[in-house]
């Protein structure tokens, strides 16, 4: 006779921890500052480390990231990548979150 396993009775409305974390996250409107957080996270694997180290401030506004940095010649050159720098974080974040990107020194 085979005996039943208490965790193969899972009920229907059981969920994963994480997606009942992701469900309060959208409720409570925190999805926009919890993606803040992973972008400045992600920024020096992403852009390397002279160009961080160069980085004064980063954040998002209205699905807009905006990016101070120290030089208006690093300034120039990154306003030429403005939309590879919104693919290759969209691609780490695994959505299209970031709508547009602003550079300023």
């Amino acid at each position: 006779m085979k005996r039943n396993n208490p965790f193969d009775n899972r009920r229907s409305n059981d969920e994963s921890l994480g997606r009942v974390l992701m469900r309060l996250i959208e409720v409570y409107g925190l999805k926009d500052k919890l993606m803040e957080a992973r972008i400045k996270d992600l920024w020096e694997r992403v852009m390397g480390v002279s160009i961080a180290r160069q980085t004064r401030k980063i954040y998002m506004q209205e699905r807009t990231l905006h990016i101070h940095v120290v030089a208006s010649a690093l300034r120039h050159e990154l306003n030429f990548a403005k939309s590879k720098i919104q693919q290759l974080l969209n691609d780490e974040l695994d959505e299209p979150f970031i709508q547009a990107v602003e550079i300023r020194s």
